[in-house]
């Protein structure tokens, strides 16, 4: 029987902490950008991290030419940049003819991800959940924003 040794969230609701917050295509001078920290410590490299998260996101405007902002997804381990363990997008078509604000119009990206703890190095880690923008357009994190994980013991 599985047991979980430990678990630690990260949390932010729609408008808390610093949300919303604009991310910038790096072709407009955009990086790469840590949205929540966690830290987990193994106790075996047998152990299991089981990560999961949702990032609420927004292109920002709805333009007369088409669009196709990416949202890009990373957990890094050690530093905001570290190695990547795990990758994910999610995009928006966007391009209504109309110029106009998005303000309804949030959209979610979930995920989960399990790694063994041997491929993470020893002891206690920080984990970081970062976000980037790829394709044409930029967005805004509107939240909610949540990142955790479970150390499983199997």
């Amino acid at each position: 029987m599985a047991t979980i040794l430990d678990y630690q969230t990260n949390d932010a609701l729609i408008g808390g902490g610093s949300l919303p917050f604009p991310v910038t295509n790096p072709l407009l001078g955009g990086v790469e950008v840590g949205i929540a920290t966690i830290s987990l410590s193994p106790s075996a490299t047998t152990n299991i991290l089981r990560f999961e998260g949702t990032i609420g996101w927004q292109p920002d405007l709805l333009l007369a030419t088409p669009l196709l902002p990416i949202l890009q997804v990373r957990i890094r381990v050690g530093s905001p940049t570290g190695t990547v363990i795990y990758e994910t997008a999610d995009s928006a078509l966007i391009g209504t003819g109309v110029l106009t604000t998005v303000s309804d119009n949030i959209l979610t990206v979930s995920f989960q991800h399990s790694i063994q703890a041997s491929v993470v190095p020893a002891g206690l880690q920080p984990y970081f959940l970062t976000v980037a923008v790829r394709g044409l357009g930029s967005i805004s994190i509107r939240g909610p924003v949540h990142f955790g994980a479970f150390v499983i013991a199997p």
